[in-house]
């Protein structure tokens, strides 16, 4: 398997979670952390008032593209949200490590092509697509994923023109990233001894598999991966497949990698386990224990409505209740057992533990 570990992260990635934070009001603490990597919450504070001094909050293109969305109906306000930007953004490149190199490959990205594609998945920071010999309606591709309506309708008008989007966004994001660099200079410098770290782990096929599972998915099924530090949500993963075996994924700075954290398992764990809050997913998850299934199939066997499936589906990969399986001709899901076994155990043993 090839890895690739960029040594640094992209400004304009950065800025855009500054700007977002900032638009929704998200309190500069909830974009950090603990740890020697994290910036410290009141040095987040100096830059996002110094990349946002100017901004207009009132501004159409500001509210387009950086107003959050909740995917998850039980998410605290305080987190990371989802938002147009992100997704534009997600050019899966594994070289966009300048200004100009980021609208290029956004430009000249498969997406940007107009040839036709099917969105495999949607989360945080974008969707995963495969290529297709078919015309797909966006609206229709769309329609499958688990996401607000108010995202959707947006989501759809800003794909449909897709190019002058790319420019109008790159053009407002350039200069405050640019504020930005002087600031984050001193902690990319820091960054070194994570990366060597994130290294080492992902060379022992054990952590390997760990990390993997985050993303829904295994050694069998992926060739490629390229990885980007996140400076800011320093515990969270982010990341896409694309062409079924290529994963782009970012990580923030504050988890190491084959290691347990706090964040990573009461929080995410304890979101997988409110998705068991409803008999129709208890009953996918059950069909889904011993083969692969479609969302289609699934509809059919369970008389459940196949946008309910979908959005279902969607939301229990989320929380890694489910590996997306490649397969030719499209995809299927499985119910990771593994991990919902050790999420329960993980909580129990925690709570078990007092104080």
């Amino acid at each position: 398997m090839e890895i690739k570990i960029k040594k640094q992260p992209h400004l304009l990635l950065d800025a855009a979670d500054l700007v977002c934070a900032y638009v929704n009001g998200i309190e500069p603490r909830y974009l950090t952390g603990d740890g020697e990597f994290c910036i410290p919450a009141e040095e987040v504070m100096k830059m996002m008032n110094t990349v946002c001094a100017d901004l207009d909050l009132e501004s159409s293109r500001v509210r387009l593209y950086f107003r959050g969305y909740k995917l998850d109906e039980n998410s605290a306000g305080d987190q990371r949200m989802a938002c147009i930007a992100y997704i534009l953004m997600n050019s899966n490149n594994d070289d966009l490590w300048s200004f100009e190199e980021l609208r290029k490959a956004l430009h000249n990205s498969y997406i940007g092509t107009g040839k036709p594609y099917k969105i495999n998945s949607f989360g945080m920071t974008g969707f995963g697509w495969d290529a297709c010999s078919d015309e797909r309606s966006i609206s229709d591709e769309l329609d499958k994923q688990a996401m607000p309506d108010a995202l959707r309708l947006r989501l759809a008008e800003v794909l449909s023109a897709y190019h002058k989007h790319v420019d109008q966004l790159c053009d407002l994001l350039e200069p405050l990233a640019e504020r930005l660099r002087p600031l984050m200079e001193p902690w990319i410098e820091k960054l070194q001894p994570r990366i060597e770290q994130w290294q080492a782990a992902l060379e022992t096929e054990e952590k390997l598999r760990d990390f993997l599972s985050r993303f829904n998915t295994n050694l069998d099924t992926t060739k490629c991966i390229y990885l980007t530090p996140q400076m800011f949500y320093p515990s969270t993963c982010q990341g896409v497949f694309t062409r079924t075996d290529v994963l782009y994924c970012s990580a923030g700075v504050g988890l190491q990698i084959g290691q347990a954290e706090r964040e990573n398992t009461v929080q995410s764990r304890a979101a997988a386990l409110r998705q068991l809050a409803n008999a129709d997913r208890i009953e996918m998850l059950r069909l889904m224990a011993g083969k692969g299934m479609r969302p289609r199939e699934i509809a059919r066997k369970l008389s459940i409505n196949p946008g309910t499936v979908f959005r279902d589906l969607n939301n229990m990969c989320q929380v890694h209740l489910l590996k997306i399986v490649p397969e030719e001709g499209g995809y299927t899901y499985v119910t990771n057992l593994d991990y919902l076994k050790r999420a329960v155990n993980h909580l129990i043993e925690y709570i078990e533990g007092g104080e």
